[in-house]
Formats: structure tokens, sequence, C-alpha cells
């Protein structure tokens, strides 16, 4: 399975990912993989399975990437070859070399870390967090500016030294 996602990449991949000369060819890639006793797994879109459900597939690797990010496959390819070395025995027969895939572009660690925010919670969790962060920013920022007009107006009621008791 590995490999036709790796070739596909190599042939282009999804064309509307590339662009301003990155060949990126995917932004999400996956594996999912039941074992015959486990039940039916319905993926939900934009969320990664929790490690605790016990309908998560016996292998589950996801990988979401940003416009422009560097190919998931990559990432994809690393994870899967740990995943099946902890998990696998040796097989001479299925020890087949990863086929080449474009780089993509560079990692963006703040887009990285928003998508697998929204991986782990879903769309709706993360935008009511982010929602609920914005909110408490706007309270945090009144309330500095609140204070700091408080304490400049205490100390424009302040008598100033060398005025105070004298008379004209």
């Amino acid at each position: 399975m590995l490999r036709a996602l790796e070739d596909a990449s190599a042939a282009g991949g999804d064309r509307r990912c590339n662009g301003n000369g990155i060949q990126q060819t995917a932004q999400a890639a996956f594996i999912a993989v039941s074992r015959a006793d486990q039940p039916p797994f319905a993926a939900t879109m934009g969320r990664d399975p929790s490690p605790d459900d016990p309908d998560t597939p016996w292998l589950f690797i996801s990988v979401i990437e940003g416009k422009g990010g560097p190919n998931p496959l990559r990432e994809l390819r690393k994870q899967y070859d740990a995943w099946r070395s902890e998990n696998l025995p040796a097989c001479n027969e299925c020890d087949l070399d990863p086929i080449p895939v474009p780089r993509g572009g560079i990692p963006r660690p703040l887009s990285r870390i928003a998508l697998r925010l929204v991986s782990r919670l879903g769309i709706g969790a993360t935008a009511g967090t982010i929602c609920l962060t914005s909110v408490l920013m706007v309270i945090a920022v009144v309330i500095v500016v609140f204070r700091r007009r408080m304490l400049k107006r205490t100390h424009q009621d302040l008598p100033r030294k060398g005025n105070a008791g004298s008379e004209t």
C-alpha cells in the first residue's frame, strides 16, 4: 500500500498540492489496516482516532502537512518503517526499497502544530479552542490597558514633591 502511494506521488500525485516551484503531491497521507477480528472502522474527517479507542485499526498512521510544506509521504514512510520494525517479524521478501517521492517544501513548525491540533481534536473542537483562546487574549489585553490607565490616574492625583503645603 505504501509503495502504491509513493508511486502515485512520484508520478505527480495530486497536482493541486503543487505550486510556486514546490512539488508536494499531497497534503495528507495515512495508512489504516484493521485485523479480521476488529470492528469496521469509520474515519472521521479531520480527526485521528484515539489510541485508547477499541475501534482504532491495528495499524493507523496519519500525517498532515500544510500546503507548500514537506511531502507527507516521506514522514509516513519513516513512521511506517518504525512501526513495522516493532510490530512485524523480519521478512526478506517484504523489504522493498521505498520509491523516491518529491521532497516538497520546507517544514513550517507553526502550520505543523496547528494541523496536528486539528488532527487530534477534530475541526469543531479546534475551532472552539481557538475561539476561547482569542476571547481570553482579548480579556487579558483589556485588563492590562485598564490597569495601566488606573495606575496613570493614581500617579496624576498624587501631590508632587516640592509643591505640597506651599501657599502663594
